[in-house]
């Protein structure tokens, strides 16, 4: 079976959908051939993806020449399609330039699976240009597939479209285990924040629990900004708040440098307000050892659930209510290392791809060209 697939970003290893896709992509079996199309990378750092082609068309982010960009965009794909004569399509992101050039293309015996993530949705309730794009790309498809239930109810609420979908979630893979090196819990509480630094993540939440939080506690944030103000808001919150000594700023890092810090704490917090597709940073911290608790936002609930604390309505107060309860009680850290681990069993990379690759046949067969 040979599928196309790719996303039209820079060809770096950041944020979730390149993690994800670098996972699956390149960990298939070798009788699968994929060709993943991307754009050149902006810095010295590579995906595990072998077959992989830069895209010539260079890219806009102004959606007034949008069209312009889809229709060369377009063009490109069809002589890639010509070449490569793939069985199968996989759309990444619902609402990304190379979804929409594949939507286009003539070719309509290729079936064609479109996979939602993160922001799809967001851009989609935002502004009627991208409800619109992400409606033509998803009429295209055969098949959808979300990465948790939450996720699939927000997008048909959206757009009520009537395609089949699959419920698959992205999966860790097998060395992102290790449970050697857990933190023994001292005097102080270390509790991590890990992700992008904007309103929808919810890192001011984090920060302002720490002000009605009882007992002594550390807050390590590492990530980057990544909207307009943010840093500057949630050093106010911590200056109004006199909590300068127990919260600080680390850049963004790899994916496996985060991994090797998971043992530094006692627990992550993601208390995303919405947007979390599926939350890889969660489970990869449950298989690590590291407790979670998590926002009431998105697909992350169906994905952690029980095995973490819930913020039930995302308020610091409650945070900080449930941060007080983990510190009084060593016995609840074991427990949600116990319960985490478990569950993170649950989602190992093998077996996500296995159910991506039994869709992908089910759709799958040879063409001829109209």
């Amino acid at each position: 079976m040979k599928i196309l697939t790719g996303i039209d970003i820079p060809f770096n290893p950041f944020g979730g959908s390149p993690i994800i896709v670098d996972d699956w992509y390149s960990s298939l079996p070798r009788d699968i051939e994929v060709l993943f199309l991307t754009m050149p990378p902006t810095q010295d750092k590579w995906w595990s993806i072998r077959n992989v082609r830069f895209l010539q068309t260079p890219k806009t982010r102004d959606y007034h020449l949008y069209p312009e960009y889809i229709d060369k965009l377009t063009q490109e794909v069809a002589s890639v399609i010509d070449e490569f004569n793939p069985d199968i399509v996989h759309m990444q992101h619902l609402n990304y330039g190379l979804s929409r050039a594949f939507a286009n293309q003539k070719y309509s015996n290729i079936p064609k699976i479109g996979i939602c993530h993160g922001t799809d949705v967001q851009l989609a309730k935002a502004n009627s240009f991208f409800m619109d794009n992400m409606i033509k790309i998803v009429d295209s498809a055969k098949h959808l597939v979300f990465p948790a239930q939450n996720m699939a109810n927000d997008f048909f609420e959206t757009y009520k479209s009537k395609t089949p979908y699959s419920i698959i979630s992205h999966g860790i893979p097998e060395k992102a285990f290790n449970i050697e090196n857990i933190h023994a819990k001292g005097k102080t509480l270390k509790l991590l924040y890990a992700g992008r630094l904007n309103h929808y993540k919810g890192a001011d939440i984090a920060v302002e629990a720490l002000a009605h939080v009882v007992a002594n506690v550390n807050l390590d944030i590492i990530g980057g900004e990544d909207e307009n103000g943010y840093i500057e808001k949630l050093l106010k919150i911590i200056h109004d708040h006199k909590l300068e000594n127990k919260v600080t700023f680390s850049p963004q890092l790899s994916r496996t440098e985060l991994w090797n810090r998971f043992s530094d704490y006692d627990a992550i917090l993601i208390p995303s307000r919405e947007l979390e597709a599926f939350s890889l940073t969660a489970i990869e911290a449950q298989a690590h050892g590291l407790p979670v608790i998590y926002g009431n936002g998105g697909g992350i609930v169906d994905v952690v659930g029980q095995s973490g604390f819930l913020i039930h309505d995302n308020k610091p107060k409650t945070l900080a209510k449930i941060i007080d309860k983990v510190a009084r009680d060593p016995a609840i850290l074991k427990e949600y290392r116990d319960l985490g681990l478990k569950n993170a069993k649950n989602y190992t990379i093998d077996e996500q791809i296995q159910k991506l690759i039994n869709l992908s046949k089910k759709y799958a067969k040879r063409k001829k060209y109209e």
